[in-house]
């Protein structure tokens, strides 16, 4: 809970309520430090002393930002707008710099409707959860709720696919490995270990009898790693470190005569505004709303900074997540709980594995990179061929393939009374259903735009157009007539497969991770992409982008693991910055 200390702003005019204690600010009234920048460790250490009143509590560098008054102005050579994943891995990375941080978070420490409803926009697209349920707006972001789920984005999707249009980062998997393994010790995943043979051996489990140079078993590591309980108490006694609570920034100010950003002006909800100056600013408020704020800053650029070449808020991506298939094994007391929930490995740490397509198959096969977690199941009659009955129900002059799913599902339900090849039935089996987590292709007319809709700071919010395209769809099926083919000829059973051959919408009723990527993409060409292999916007040289809105293309692999790791970069590349 913040609260301010009981002073009152008249004794200093520009006294910053950091939270649980009273902080000077830059003005000269409350002291008569000399500015510079970045500043010095003598220069730190005055303007934030370290003895305070008896009555203070101990140094906390939180401010609620409804408390401070209008006009007034922070100072700091680093500003991070979003405290999210990416944001609080700068801001953690930033601690005992020698030079100043800002931390500005929308939100408090803990869930508020108000300001969760500022994430409010429309879906124009393919049916898509609402936007204000897709993400959380408080300290800590969406890691507030997320799974855990940790797997490196593999090789092949970093490279530049000739099927694959606008693919190819600007940067390899093997420069990016080093900040992969880094990101495993923040978020605390244990050793960087993704090997499906070792790590099925150390638990004792089996795997899916496959050649894995048909179909492969990886594994994803899970450690739901609250950021903003976990780094809460570092980033708040870091003198250097000053984080801005129920603060919203609004469209950044480009400098008309310079490629630069001087400062930025936030915003709470009950009305206040204030300023914060930096020399460099970092947007890390997450897929959509990184394009969003950038296509709002049009001071100076019509069509919104970085957007010189339209391209931001295009290309926006998910994770495909579209539930179909089902593999039936012949041997019903087979055990293969290692694809079915999670297992320990010790120090808080889970594993659990999945299918993929191997890097080499995807590559001959040409189509978008394929992950399928498994679930478990008992094996009925309804769940055979039913989803697609009700599908071709929905429309009209679909009489032919309903008939066809129907008739599969009267074979089905006779074959499971009866059992398999005729024998008694024995209450029923297990089925392994597929959840494919599917690389969704680049696509420039899957875009973010702003409406004329206004939220309660005034700003447009947000049309989501997704789109997914015939190759999305195709790589579904092929990958699953691949595995289909695997599953037989293992001799390890049957796959039911569920796709339909014709819809009115491509891929109706499949959904997405709420893992929003592609928006502000990545790229060594500014014709084709938002930021440049540093994450820094191009057109501007102080104003950077971090979190999955750089990602060129997705993968199959969920993105917080790349985020951390593509932070760690960022941050490392800021820290250059101050020592040269």
């Amino acid at each position: 809970m913040l609260r301010p200390y009981p002073r009152s702003y008249e004794q200093c005019p520009h006294v910053v309520h950091s939270g649980l204690v009273l902080r000077p600010s830059d003005s000269e009234e409350c002291h008569s430090t000399p500015r510079s920048s970045p500043i010095s460790g003598e220069a730190e250490n005055a303007r934030f002393p370290k003895t305070y009143p008896e009555e203070a509590p101990a140094l906390t560098m939180y401010v609620d930002g409804r408390s401070l008054p209008d006009g007034f102005v922070a100072r700091a050579e680093i500003c991070i707008i979003g405290a999210g994943a990416a944001g609080i891995t700068l801001a953690r990375e930033f601690i005992g710099q020698p030079f100043r941080v800002a931390l500005i978070e929308s939100g408090g420490f803990e869930f508020d409707l108000a300001t969760q409803e500022l994430y409010g926009g429309s879906n124009i697209g393919h049916d898509y959860i609402p936007l204000d349920q897709a993400r959380l707006r408080y300290f800590g972001g969406t890691t507030n709720h997320w799974g855990g789920n940790c797997l490196p984005i593999r090789p092949m999707n970093f490279e530049p696919r000739p099927w694959i249009p606008f693919s190819g980062w600007p940067i390899t998997w093997t420069q990016l490995l080093p900040f992969y393994r880094r990101a495993h010790d923040v978020i605390g995943l244990g050793e960087f270990d993704y090997d499906p043979s070792h790590l099925s051996a150390k638990l004792g489990k089996a795997l899916f009898p496959f050649d894995p140079s048909r179909f492969e078993t990886v594994f994803s590591r899970y450690r739901a790693l609250r950021f903003g309980e976990e780094f809460k108490e570092a980033i708040g006694q870091a003198e250097n470190v000053t984080t801005y609570l129920y603060a919203n920034v609004l469209p950044i100010e480009r400098n008309s005569e310079t490629d630069s950003v001087a400062q930025v002006t936030v915003a709470t909800l009950a009305g206040k505004r204030y300023t914060v100056q930096a020399r460099y600013f970092v947007l890390a408020v997450g897929g959509i709303e990184n394009a969003r704020l950038l296509l709002l800053s049009n001071n100076v650029q019509a069509a919104g900074l970085g957007n010189q070449n339209d391209l931001v808020g295009r290309f926006f991506m998910e994770h495909i997540w579209y539930p179909s298939g089902s593999i039936i094994p012949v041997d019903q007391s087979t055990e293969l709980d290692v694809y079915e929930h999670q297992h320990s490995i010790g120090d808080d740490v889970e594993v659990r594995a999945h299918l993929a397509l191997p890097e080499d198959v995807v590559r001959r096969e040409q189509i978008p990179d394929f992950r399928a977690e498994i679930g478990a199941s008992q094996l009925s009659p309804e769940s055979f061929s039913w989803s697609h009955i009700v599908r071709c129900l929905r429309t009209k002059d679909r009489a032919l393939e309903c008939m066809k799913h129907l008739g599969a599902y009267v074979v089905g339900m006779l074959a499971e009374m009866g059992g398999r090849l005729g024998q008694p039935s024995e209450g029923g089996g297990v089925k392994y259903r597929l959840n494919n987590y599917v690389e969704q292709i680049p696509n420039p007319e899957s875009r973010v735009t702003l409406s004329d809709e206004k939220d309660a700071l005034g700003l447009r919010r947000v049309h989501l157009k997704w789109q997914l395209s015939d190759l999305d769809k195709y790589g579904i099926r092929r990958a699953h007539e691949l595995l289909a083919l695997e599953v037989g000829r293992s001799g390890f059973g049957r796959l039911r497969f569920e796709l339909p051959d014709h819809e009115e919408e491509i891929l109706h009723g499949a959904g997405g991770g709420n893992h929003h990527l592609g928006t502000t993409r990545m790229s060594d060409d500014p014709k084709t992409g938002v930021v440049d292999a540093d994450c820094r916007l191009y057109g501007l040289h102080n104003l950077y982008v971090a979190g999955s809105s750089v990602f060129p293309t997705g993968g199959s692999a969920n993105p917080t693991l790349t985020i951390v790791a593509l932070s760690l970069k960022l941050a490392d590349h800021l820290k250059a910055k101050f020592r040269t």
